[in-house]
């Protein structure tokens, strides 16, 4: 079970080595953890053979998206970012799902159910954020030019002192600007409450795995020398 909170923690790592993010190697390593933790604790458990194909599919993905940014192809990085958010919801879903399993073995059995519980939260806040962010860019490029708008914005990032260009963006969004700011405001609110609820969730898988260890027996490695007994 160790192994599994451990995957999750290192899921969260992610670092930029000239220009190229390792996020995905993170990923895969995180994955692998998850892997074999499920594996350690049980083979036939209905739920981890469940998520078992998915994880390969996830580190394949994670590889193939590390591999488009060494090479630096874009094209098929938004695709393979929803497969793979796809694919993880359900993976994760069914590891979570298999741990609930053992609640009985623990001395406070709902701690599985407030990790699911704590998971679950976070991750419909960050779908309620991504669903504000999305809907404020249609709103804007819906009111907005899109060639005029971005046109601007570049401008802007190549000289952000440029007083008149911030405010010629102004000007433009003026009629959707309580809207706009409104729904930004949303989706700021709901990723930074989605990741508290996260390192909430993380919390609980931790005080799950360690009254796992304590309440399972230790399980040692078959030896073909004799008992000295």
């Amino acid at each position: 079970m160790n192994l599994i909170f451990y995957g999750f923690l290192v899921m969260l790592l992610g670092i930029d080595v000239s220009g190229i993010s390792l996020a995905p190697l993170f990923q895969i390593g995180g994955y692998a953890l998850v892997m074999q933790g499920m594996q350690a604790i049980d083979k036939e458990n209905t739920y981890f053979k469940r998520a078992l194909p998915l994880v390969y599919a996830l580190m394949a993905l994670n590889g193939v998206t590390f591999l488009l940014d060494v090479v630096n192809i874009e094209e098929f990085s938004f695709f393979i970012g929803i497969a793979t958010g796809i694919v993880g919801l359900i993976a994760v879903y069914n590891v979570l799902k298999g741990i609930q399993v053992y609640k009985d073995e623990l001395q406070t059995p709902n701690l599985t159910t407030k990790m699911y519980k704590r998971w679950r939260l976070s991750v419909i806040l960050f779908v309620v954020g991504v669903i504000a962010v999305i809907t404020a860019m249609i709103s804007l490029f819906t009111t907005v030019s899109y060639t005029v708008l971005i046109e601007l914005f570049t401008q802007l990032m190549a000289n952000p002192t440029n007083e008149a260009i911030g405010f010629e963006i102004g000007q433009l969004v003026a009629p959707i600007i309580g809207l706009f700011y409104g729904l930004i405001m949303v989706f700021m609110i709901s990723i930074v409450t989605a990741m508290v609820f996260y390192i909430m969730f993380l919390v609980s898988l931790y005080n799950v795995q360690k009254e796992f260890a304590l309440r399972t027996p230790a399980i040692s490695a078959p030896t073909d020398f004799p008992n000295p007994q």
